[in-house]
């Protein structure tokens, strides 16, 4: 990388917003479009069909963190600190990933052998690895982030998005079959991947190399890292597979229904923790005060985007899952509320974990995340076979308390920060407004719908009144008239070519 958008800029608050914001536009969007798609594949598959599609989807993700390793949460912490190693830092690790997408195609087969999958089925993951590929090639979105420019990914993203759903929307028209339509969000990733160069090449003129050398020296960061994102992430899928196995095809269809608005919305909270990160990162060891700051902030904005889901599943799931899966669906409203609840504490636990990671504590997740799991496997071998579906979201909603209560400690322990329970207290009163205008809308007669887009149209609003969003609490965490605190370019040609490497204002 001979240049790079890494120095400093004049307003953390204004890189903040323009970040945050696009990034919520983007996956807002990206919301729509899976939602849609979701509605068109669960109708047109039905429980059955739509049962496969959920263990595609599950083996697929699974054994795709085997190809992610960490690697891009660990070179969004190395640039951070390093910016002039970009380049090189980038691009082995996208040399590293491609390779891991192999082995994690490979073992997604075995997997399947294991369970007996059928043919069509083993086709559909192997075509749904492919993602890990596209994923691969899109770390150079690291530089985005870095820089607090995450609106370049965002275009990207949102493109691709809208090449998925008129091609989703076309194959379910066309009576597509299940491999058909695993293919389609596989196949435009890469129209992410080729924008997200284009831009990184012209507007930060990122120049991507290999070294071997620095392999040894990140597998063993990421060591830790790795296997705790897949105990994680094999935490939040290993419901499915467990109603799989202790039910039937038709229970994995309706918790698999019930689990999408969930896994959908849990994606706002990436945008939260991939704008703060970085910032996290670099206040870490420099700035504690500032670092603690950062910590509750962010783990009351994530509260602040996750509790309205609970608070409105709660009141109106079962006419949500009638209106949006057809009456053959309705039994996904009760897993789906209690979903909506494990939903807070689940995104609560990734910031934890993010924070452990900013401070160099990461092999601390594998230990509780690694009991969660058994927790829960432990909890779905009693629920399921008794309760059903609703009883494998139970046992994720009781563990998910257990991981945050387990996290929050780690992070007092190691991180030395701590929760603001004040802070978290005006957020619950926040939602607690919305609740009740809710309950009175539904009292009344009102449309389901209307009293939540009229509690939740107005919810910047409880916030503002409830004190999660004054003024003091803004000006303590931004510190507006603050530089970004952000190493200087160590490369004589980047710091002289920086002029240049700045992106056009209104580009793109």
């Amino acid at each position: 990388m001979t240049a790079c958008d890494l120095a400093p800029e004049s307003n953390v608050a204004r890189s903040v917003a323009v970040s945050t914001t696009t990034q919520l536009v983007a996956r807002g969007f990206d919301l729509l479009v899976n939602v849609t798609v979701s509605l068109a594949v669960v109708r047109h598959l039905g429980p059955l069909g739509y049962g496969d599609f959920v263990v595609v989807v599950t083996v697929a993700g699974l054994t795709g963190l085997i190809a992610e390793f960490g690697l891009p949460k660990l070179a969004v912490r190395e640039v951070s600190r390093t910016p002039s190693a970009a380049g090189v830092v980038i691009g082995t690790v996208t040399v590293v990933r491609l390779v891991l997408a192999v082995v994690a195609a490979g073992i997604a087969q075995l997997v399947l052998l294991g369970l007996d999958a059928s043919y069509e089925v083993r086709v559909a993951t192997l075509i749904a690895g492919t993602l890990a590929v596209s994923e691969a090639l899109m770390s150079l979105v690291v530089v985005f982030h870095v820089s607090l420019r995450q609106q370049y990914e965002a275009f990207a993203r949102l493109a691709a998005n809208v090449v998925k759903l008129v091609l989703v929307l076309a194959l379910v028209r066309a009576d597509a079959g299940l491999v058909p339509l695993v293919a389609a969000p596989s196949a435009t990733a890469f129209v992410a991947v080729l924008l997200a160069h284009r831009t990184a090449k012209r507007r930060f003129d990122l120049r991507l190399s290999f070294d071997s050398r620095r392999i040894p020296g990140l597998l063993r960061e990421a060591a830790p890292i790795a296997p705790a994102m897949l105990i994680g992430v094999l935490y939040l899928k290993l419901d499915a597979l467990m109603v799989g196995l202790l039910g039937t095809r038709r229970d994995v269809g309706v918790y698999g229904a019930a689990y999408q608005p969930i896994e959908y919305v849990l994606l706002a909270s990436a945008v939260i923790i991939g704008v703060l990160f970085p910032l996290l990162a670099r206040a870490q060891g420099s700035d504690h005060d500032r670092f603690v700051r950062l910590y509750r902030r962010g783990a009351e904005m994530v509260v602040a985007a996750m509790l309205p889901v609970a608070v409105v599943l709660s009141f109106i799931a079962a006419p949500l899952a009638e209106a949006a899966f057809e009456p053959r669906f309705a039994d996904s409203a009760g897993p789906m509320i209690v979903l909506g609840w494990a939903l807070v504490f689940i995104a609560i636990n990734g910031w934890q974990s993010f924070t452990l990671l900013a401070s160099g504590h990461q092999r601390v997740n594998l230990a509780y995340l690694s009991g969660a799991v058994v927790a829960n496997v432990t909890l779905d071998v009693f629920l399921v076979p008794w309760l059903g579906p609703i009883g494998a979201a139970w046992g994720t909603l009781v563990s998910a308390a257990l991981l945050v209560a387990a996290s929050t400690w780690a992070v007092t322990r190691y991180a030395r920060a701590t929760l603001a329970p004040v802070g978290l207290a005006r957020v619950v009163g926040a939602n607690s407004v919305a609740a009740l205008l809710i309950a009175g809308g539904l009292s009344v007669g009102l449309a389901w719908w209307t009293p939540v887009a009229l509690a939740y149209v107005a919810y910047p609003v409880w916030l503002l009144l409830t004190g999660v969003l004054g003024e003091r609490e803004r000006s303590a965490l931004w510190s507006p008239h603050r530089e970004i605190d952000l190493p200087a370019l160590e490369s004589e040609e980047a710091q002289a070519s920086f002029a240049a490497a700045r992106p056009v204002e209104g580009a793109l």
